[in-house]
């Protein structure tokens, strides 16, 4: 875990038009000791509030789970994604699709569905209109907290993360 460098990555934003995002530790390996690892988002803004001057940057639903904000004078911006104290499930329009091709309309949940028939179809049709029924059933909530969570099985890599 690299806390003692939020300012430094923030600082990325200030001459580059780069989004630079932070996200709360969340529990994706067997750990018994995860919870004393999460810094919430409050306190990530807290500790970069002691060195910068930001405001928080309207964004109309495109940045989905991040609150944006921008350093006074900067060129990019900053953001906080905050799945544990902050939960963003009902703005969230993120999915992932692995390398070998399965969705997961949740980064928490151990569902998936297999994508490659209907990519092997190559009909364009098809493949919209499985992509839109599987965003329009994403779940309303992960049910994680800041103090309880069951451990996902599989490691941020694997999906991309």
């Amino acid at each position: 875990v690299n806390d003692s460098e939020l300012a430094d990555f923030a600082a990325l934003s200030l001459e580059n038009s780069y989004s630079v995002r932070f996200i709360e530790y969340m529990p994706v390996i067997k750990s018994d000791k995860w919870q004393s690892l999460v810094l919430s988002g409050e306190e990530i803004l807290n500790r970069l509030a002691e060195q910068y001057s930001f405001t928080q940057v309207v964004s109309g639903g495109l940045n989905g789970p991040a609150r944006e904000f921008k350093i006074a004078g900067a060129c990019g911006t900053i953001g906080v994604i905050t799945p544990l104290t902050g939960h963003f499930c009902h703005d969230c329009n993120r999915i992932r699709i692995s390398a070998s091709g399965k969705v997961k309309t949740c980064l928490f949940s151990d569902k998936e569905f297999d994508l490659k028939p209907v990519l092997s179809s190559g009909d364009l049709a098809s493949i919209q209109a499985v992509l839109r029924d599987l965003i329009m059933s994403k779940p309303a909530s992960h049910g994680m907290t800041k103090t309880s969570s069951s451990h996902v099985p599989f490691a941020m890599s694997q999906i991309g993360g």
